[in-house]
């Protein structure tokens, strides 16, 4: 791919990435199991659900992405549901199979319905009282042949604490209506936080329908099998900014030292690695670099990480070293 021109060009370049790991494959299966069921069963069989609850830049959302831009993709391709040639990313906006519904912050039960009838192209998706909306959904996932609902960010949903004082609409409890989405034959996955799992699990009635939970993986620099997860991404992340254009030459993402570093600043967590050389690669592009050096990543860590991540910079004293050496 061209070289980047501009430093405003980095973003969005950076935002495409797309790189495969454990973690995400962890996620994969459990989306494959569901979608299986769902077709597999006889028509209108209620279905389970499944779960993910990890910390923030875990890759939960980047997952569900790529889930959608490989394998869904993939499938209705082999299924005929799009012409040979058609726009990857045209199949990608157009596909049923799968809808992923970000909820955005305190969404109640027509906002959830809503952004629900909006992945469904529904013209008209906050008309209607909550029955009407319901309905609509569940005509349109029949006819579009819907396998799988993820729900993303469900930490956002909104539950009334008190059924007194809530409105007609918001008195049928998310619990109930998340219930009947199952009943009706639509395998949900939950994705959140790990304060959402309290929330969503307050009653059982949706609890006891969890089949198919995502353990989320810590990672421990310590424990050879989670460096190795930790090095090859780190190193796939270097490889991926050449591809992409964003630096010419690959960036020394594989020294101990350096490793190390970007694991404590970073808190084991592949997002906040991303973020941490996506703003190193910013820094070097203005520096006029073509890769990565260790003063970027010190200072990208002091801008998106220390107090995010990490408590302190590790990179201080590798960036001193640097600076004597040079």
């Amino acid at each position: 791919m061209e070289l980047v021109r501009d430093v405003s060009e980095i973003a969005p370049r950076m935002l495409d990435l797309r790189i495969m790991t454990p973690l995400a494959q962890d996620i994969f299966i459990k989306l494959d199991i569901l979608r299986s069921c769902k077709r597999n069963a006889k028509p209108g069989s209620e279905q389970p659900a499944g779960c993910l609850f990890a910390d923030s830049q875990y890759g939960k959302s980047e997952a569900i992405k790529m889930y959608i831009e490989t394998r869904i993709v993939d499938d209705c391709f082999a299924r005929g549901l799009f012409p040979i040639g058609t726009p990857r990313e045209e199949v990608v906006d157009q596909q049923k199979l799968v809808l992923h519904v970000s909820l955005p912050e305190n969404s109640s039960i027509p906002a959830m319905l809503m952004w629900l009838l909006t992945a469904l192209g529904d013209p008209t998706p906050a008309s209607g009282t909550v029955p009407q909306q319901v309905y609509r959904a569940h005509k349109l996932m029949k006819r579009l042949g819907t396998e799988l609902i993820v729900f993303d960010e469900v930490n956002h949903l909104r539950t009334p604490k008190s059924l007194a004082s809530a409105t007609e609409e918001e008195a049928h409890t998310v619990h109930n209506h998340l219930k009947g989405l199952l009943i009706k034959g639509y395998p949900i996955m939950f994705i959140g936080i790990p304060d959402a799992e309290e929330k969503l699990f307050r009653e059982k009635q949706i609890k006891r329908r969890m089949m198919y939970r995502v353990k989320p993986r810590v990672l421990v620099y310590e424990r050879d099998v989670d460096k190795e997860i930790f090095r090859d991404f780190c190193s796939d992340l270097s490889i991926s900014l050449v591809e992409k254009g964003i630096m010419e030459q690959y960036s020394d993402f594989q020294s101990d030292d350096i490793l190390a570093c970007l694991f404590d600043a970073s808190a084991g967590l592949l997002g906040g690695v991303f973020r941490i050389v996506w703003n190193a690669s910013e820094l070097a592009f203005e520096d006029g670099f073509s890769q990565i050096h260790v003063r970027h990543l010190s200072e990208a860590v002091d801008n998106v990480a220390v107090g995010v991540f990490c408590n302190a910079n590790p990179f201080a004293g590798l960036e001193t070293d640097e600076k004597e050496a040079a």
